[in-house]
């Protein structure tokens, strides 16, 4: 009796969307499990391409994941840093579901990886790809450093909030524009 192999399917994971919003043009969230991610429609606009070109890439990804050759088209170099990094999944996103709609979450290890290759690798490097990756990587670089040192940078509401919690500890009896009575 022949076997009736089945192909692997990446299961919908009981994992909620936390948050998510759309900054800017780009829809991102974290996942109930904490992990950040950008949307399918995020990611290709971070990228400067089009929401079919992010599904081309995925579509690429599940049919070429257990290959050992590596040439030089994008989905080896996507594969290549991917692994290097220790994402070896069946799939570059994660499916959640939301209000029962069936939502992909692509990883923000992802996301890096696939802005990388848009905007220095691809054969038409995009600009908007080359802007966002500076921007990461600033932010990434000043997190490094003061994770790195321990440093928490001030919080430029914090002198308000003081001054807040002093009067809140004061009884107000009479305010006005003109007058203030206090009672301790």
């Amino acid at each position: 009796m022949p076997s009736m192999a089945s192909s692997p399917t990446q299961l919908i994971l009981d994992l909620g969307i936390e948050m998510q919003r759309d900054i800017n043009g780009i829809e991102m969230g974290v996942l109930d499990n904490g992990i950040p991610f950008l949307t399918q429609t995020g990611l290709a606009n971070i990228c400067g391409v089009t929401r079919s070109q992010i599904q081309d890439i995925s579509a690429e990804w599940e049919e070429h994941i257990d290959d050992d050759i590596l040439t030089k088209d994008r989905i080896s170099y996507i594969k290549e840093q991917l692994f290097s990094k220790g994402y070896s999944e069946k799939k570059l996103y994660i499916e959640t579901r939301k209000n029962g709609v069936v939502h992909h979450a692509y990883p923000d290890i992802v996301c890096s990886v696939v802005l990388e290759y848009y905007a220095f690798e691809a054969k038409t490097t995009r600009p908007v790809a080359i802007k966002n990756y500076r921007n990461f990587a600033s932010f990434g670089m000043q997190s490094f450093i003061y994770q790195a040192l321990g440093y928490k940078p001030q919080d430029v509401w914090d002198y308000h909030r003081e001054r807040i919690s002093i009067l809140q500890t004061v009884r107000l009896m009479d305010f006005s524009s003109f007058s203030l009575k206090l009672t301790a």
